[in-house]
């Protein structure tokens, strides 16, 4: 019975895992990543959306922080912190709008 357990909680982290990204309603997502990207060409100097994109998918500020500072040193420092802002904010609008409507 243990090990059935087990496997029913390792089978439910995998699964959050896979579908854990935080989606955004298209507008928000959309605006939000293009913010992400405008501000990476302007502190990289390239137009690869590969960190942006892979930024948007962390789930957690302190990975955020961590992969921006090792990819962009501390020229990302600014950038980082308005990130996590700007996500979080997503996040509680698409929450409040979801209590408005409900």
């Amino acid at each position: 019975e243990k090990a059935a357990v087990a496997a029913q909680e390792k089978e439910r982290k995998e699964k959050e895992k896979k579908g854990a990204a935080k989606t955004l309603p298209k507008a928000q997502g959309k605006k939000f990543a293009e913010w992400v990207q405008s501000e990476l060409r302007k502190l990289t100097g390239s137009d690869d959306d590969t960190l942006g994109e892979f930024l948007m998918s962390l789930h957690s500020a302190e990975e955020v922080k961590e992969y921006v500072m090792d990819y962009l040193g501390p020229q990302g420092k600014d950038f980082c912190d308005q990130f996590v802002i700007r996500k979080n904010m997503d996040d509680f609008e698409v929450v409040g709008s979801k209590k408005k409507e409900g």
